[in-house]
């Protein structure tokens, strides 16, 4: 029996483990006890290596005829791909055409595929599903401090004597990481929950602020408001850029006075902000809670501020836990509208939910989709469909059928993370690699590859990768 040492292709913690191998079949995993996750997987973990030998999987290039689908070989998709798109570019402008990156693939796929629209389309319309959940994460956060990740390793959590998590429930969607909160728990730190519904996470705090569904701005400010009128900030909060102005905003911010919108007694939010102000190692864990409100931007904003005050950057850490395998890495290689690799300023192009919007009105006309199925993922689903269903070609790359590929004009099967080599990027900013512990299923081809192909039949230069390493050095 063989082993390969892969990562979980799940969330977003990247947990390592070995893919146990038989006669080019994968029949189980085996736990890396001195990977950083130690050894500990969920049950999503345990069982990942079910998808990559699913029989339901796309088994090769398909062309829609009629109503239904054709099979087709490589050369003949990509050659109808390539002679669309230019007459698409020629006839609309490059603009016309829009590319959703894939938050589930390598690293390599995410940078080819955004170099492929950037260079060969030369359309800046390229985002992924990170703009869905995590929108102000990546306004906020690059802003601030440059990237939109980890400040601090996860293990260190472990170290905490403060644990506040805003919007997060890490106990059921992380709960190998929640295994870290439980131990510093255990340990004397106290955990503080904001978050309006009960959860096992609620349930495994010392404090649950139930704040009301969108009144986190307040509740946060309100929080800063206690440690600036105690005086408990630390000593250079105040020469960070930026402090100044939102401590001066939260002077408006009392617990009593925004107690009835909040929804949380002034009491409880006076014990947390003086127990968080008090704390010598104070992290702060957020999630979708947070990010998908309508003000998250601001009240994330609220949240730097509070986590600059105490010293969450100097002794503590800032944990943003986001949902995707590599959503992280997807945003790390450029597949942004107002990024490009490494977070370079690049022409700002429309945003996942404005290419959207632009097929709808008829002005994107050609679209390629990664590794996501907008047609069941984004909100008003009919409004997404009709929108799809306009396009004059729409091309879906993916390792399942979904709606998405129901409406594609071509479906393209790429490999699962287990057929090819590459690297992923956790919510730590830790870069790792996966091997190759089986063959493609029939015939998958990896993203990176599918790209490069397509890029050198429309004529482009650069693209001429041997492997997934010539891709991770460049």
């Amino acid at each position: 029996m063989d082993k390969t040492t892969s990562i979980c292709p799940f969330c977003s913690l990247g947990c390592g483990l070995n893919l146990l191998v038989s006669d080019g079949v994968v029949t189980g995993i085996e736990y890396l006890g001195e990977h950083p996750n130690e050894g500990a997987l969920c049950s999503r973990g345990n069982t990942c290596y079910e998808v990559a030998q699913h029989p339901d999987r796309i088994p090769n290039p398909l062309i829609k005829e009629g109503e239904g689908f054709r099979d087709a070989t490589w050369d003949e998709a990509l050659k109808l791909i390539a002679s669309k798109l230019s007459e698409i570019k020629s006839k609309y402008g490059a603009k016309s055409i829009g590319v959703i990156a894939s938050a589930k693939t390598s690293n390599e796929d995410c940078y080819v595929l955004q170099k492929f629209a950037r260079k060969v389309l030369e359309t800046p319309n390229i985002d992924n599903p990170a703009r869905v959940t995590q929108a102000p994460t990546l306004k906020v956060l690059v802003e601030s401090l440059g990237y939109p990740w980890a400040t601090c390793l996860l293990e260190d959590l472990e170290k905490a004597d403060y644990i506040l998590m805003v919007g997060a429930n890490p106990i059921e969607t992380q709960p190998v990481l929640a295994r870290r909160i439980l131990r510093a728990r255990d340990e004397g730190a106290v955990v503080v929950v904001v978050d309006p519904r009960r959860s096992k996470s609620t349930w495994k705090s010392d404090l649950h602020l139930q704040v009301k569904p969108g009144f986190d701005l307040e509740l946060v400010m309100s929080m800063l408001n206690v440690v600036l009128q105690s005086k408990l900030e630390k000593e250079d909060a105040r020469r960070t850029p930026g402090f100044e102005e939102v401590a001066k905003l939260a002077e408006n911010y009392t617990p009593e006075g925004v107690e009835e919108l909040t929804g949380v007694s002034a009491k409880l939010v006076r014990e947390a902000a003086y127990r968080l102000a008090l704390s010598k190692r104070p992290f702060i864990l957020f999630s979708h809670g947070l990010t998908q409100q309508r003000r998250g931007a601001d009240a994330l904003r609220a949240l730097l501020a509070l986590a600059v005050a105490v010293g969450v950057f100097s002794s503590g850490g800032l944990i943003p836990l986001t949902d995707q395998n590599n959503m992280q890495g997807s945003c790390d290689m450029g597949c942004l509208a107002d990024y490009g690799a490494g977070y370079t300023s690049v022409e700002k192009g429309l945003t996942l939910a404005e290419i959207i919007e632009a097929a709808a009105r008829g002005e994107l006309k050609a679209l390629i989709v990664v590794g996501f199925n907008p047609a069941a993922s984004l909100p008003d689903t009919k409004l997404v469909e009709e929108a799809l269903s306009k396009l004059e070609l729409l091309v879906v790359v993916d390792i399942f059928p979904s709606e998405t590929t129901k409406l594609a004009h071509v479906v393209l099967p790429a490999c699962s993370w287990a057929e090819y080599e590459g690297t992923y990027t956790n919510i730590e900013g830790r870069v790792q690699k996966t091997g190759k512990a089986i063959d493609p299923f029939n015939d998958a081809k990896p993203v990176w590859t599918i790209f490069s192909e397509l890029a050198t039949i429309m004529g482009a230069s650069g693209f001429n990768y041997s492997s997934w390493i010539d891709v991770f050095n460049e």
